[in-house]
């Protein structure tokens, strides 16, 4: 089976210093099968002619030259000029280990992914490498993008925020720059481009492999005094505002007239309220009626009359930097514990002496509210509803049978949602065996040789609006009459 190619592209401007160290460290990969784009961006120095030797002394490197515009217009020049299924950025100043290509590609292939993500030491120079030892004990693992960004939000690690961020040290397969080009109005385009690739992915692989050496260098933008220049708050604004807590689509809940919700953002910033929350309230004909204005991270409001629609934004009054976490909104009635991460809704049913029906959904964290009529739908029997943010980083497994020893209820049935639930609540059975399992797809590699049950589960939205997506509960509800409460629903 012949090698895919690799295409490597190198934005090089003034940096003859080191840039033999960086062509060398890439013709000599382990990995054969690339070609190597050196774009210079219109150096002053002898970048150009080191870049032209290298072109002619190795076929597999090719030359561009532009007048100097800047590191974004010379990476879109390489991926212009780029035809292949496989793209990897380095920077002119680095360098990588000889095994690095290999690495990434392997694992792109072995677990199916779009993107793959290696890890990376810096160097101090004088041969000084600072290694970076994470808290996480990964030596590869494969996230969904959502689980990806829910990873990367609740990771406080400063390497970590760096390789989140950045385009060097990951693999792409040609697909994750669908309609992807870097921003060439601004000096840094990392920040406005990565974290769009990973929702072109299905899959993401990351490695702890630490074969790429990022050059601490202080002539380098990471050592600018002006933070704005390192992470620009407007990515923040256009990143916050695109993902919204990851339905990926960035529309939120629809509201009631004249119903009262509560707005709570966790998010923090240097210095402290260097931002402030605007919501805005829009009429049918998109004109503006009404506004909020507030630096408090939690507000409760009233959906005015006439509103059709609502933005909720976060606007900069001097802030460097900024931690966002997440935004929600649910009825302001709600206990403020309904923004856990994970959260044990109010018991429905909870008189009856039958075994509770545990459902365990995912929470897309814009909104939360209840379900009075599922209650009726289950003639009576117990329900209890568990939603799981996409940024709960505890043992879900764990926290549901501490539930149910707690409560005693040995007896539950355990109501999974969708196929990774279905693998949690495996593990909930393993360890309370009395309960009973209703899944939604049978698992190929199951070895517990279980007694479980399987049912369609279907996305239906509630609540008048699609970008709300909860359980299909006519057919969850439908099984578990037909399996365990005696009674069809008619």
């Amino acid at each position: 089976m012949e090698e895919e190619q690799i295409l490597v592209i190198v934005s090089v401007y003034n940096t003859e210093k080191y840039l033999d160290q960086c062509i060398q460290s890439i013709l000599k990969q382990t990995y054969h099968n690339l070609e190597l784009i050196l774009v210079d961006d219109g150096s002053t120095d002898r970048s150009l002619a080191i870049c032209t030797r290298y072109q002619q002394q190795d076929s597999r490197v090719r030359v561009f030259h532009q007048a100097n515009q800047g590191v974004s217009k010379a990476r879109n020049y390489g991926m212009d000029v780029a035809a292949g299924d496989l793209i990897t950025f380095v920077d002119s100043d680095d360098y990588v280990m000889p095994n690095y290509l290999e690495e990434l590609i392997t694992a792109l292939e072995s677990t199916g992914s779009q993107i793959a993500i290696s890890d990376f030491q810096s160097y101090k120079g004088n041969g000084q490498l600072l290694v970076h030892m994470p808290d996480h004990e990964v030596s590869q693992r494969t996230f969904t993008p959502r689980e990806w960004f829910g990873f990367a939000y609740t990771n406080k690690n400063d390497f970590f925020q760096l390789i989140y961020t950045v385009l060097w040290g990951k693999l792409f397969q040609q697909e994750a720059f669908n309609q992807i080009y870097c921003p060439e109005n601004t000096q840094i385009d990392d920040e406005f481009t990565t974290w769009k690739t990973y929702l072109q992915a299905s899959k993401i692989v990351y490695l702890d492999d630490e074969d790429y050496i990022y050059r601490l260098n202080q002539d380098g933008l990471s050592h600018r005094k002006n933070q704005e220049d390192i992470r620009p708050l407007r990515s923040l604004e256009e990143e916050i505002t695109f993902l919204h807590i990851l339905g990926y689509d960035p529309q939120l809940p629809l509201l009631r007239i004249n119903q009262r919700y509560r707005i709570s953002i966790k998010a923090s910033s240097e210095p402290a309220q260097g931002f402030f929350t605007r919501i805005v309230f829009f009429n049918g004909q998109g004109d503006e009626i009404n506004r909020l204005e507030f630096h408090n991270l939690e507000k409760a409001f009233t959906f005015p009359e006439g509103a059709v629609h609502y933005e909720v934004s976060l606007v900069n009054t001097g802030c460097t930097s900024l931690q966002f976490k997440r935004l929600e909104i649910c009825p302001a009635k709600l206990p403020r514990s309904v923004h856990n991460d994970l959260w044990f809704h109010k018991p429905v049913n909870p008189d009856s002496d039958q075994p509770v029906n545990i459902v365990v959904m995912h929470d897309p964290k814009r909104v939360k509210k209840t379900w009075e009529t599922v209650g009726k739908m289950l003639n009576g029997l117990p329900l209890q509803i568990v939603s799981v943010g996409w940024q709960y980083d505890g043992d879900l497994a764990e926290a549901i049978v501490h539930w149910i020893e707690q409560k005693n209820q040995l007896y539950a049935h355990l109501i999974s949602t969708s196929a990774d639930l279905d693998k949690v609540l495996r593990k909930v059975h393993q360890a309370s065996p009395k309960t009973r399992l209703l899944l939604t797809e049978a698992s190929q590699d199951d070895k517990l040789h279980i007694d479980y049950e399987i049912y369609a589960s279907r996305d239906i939205p509630e609540w008048s609006t699609a970008n709300l997506v909860d359980p299909d509960w006519i057919t969850i509800t439908h099984a578990i009459n037909g399996l365990w409460g005696g009674v069809k629903v008619k």
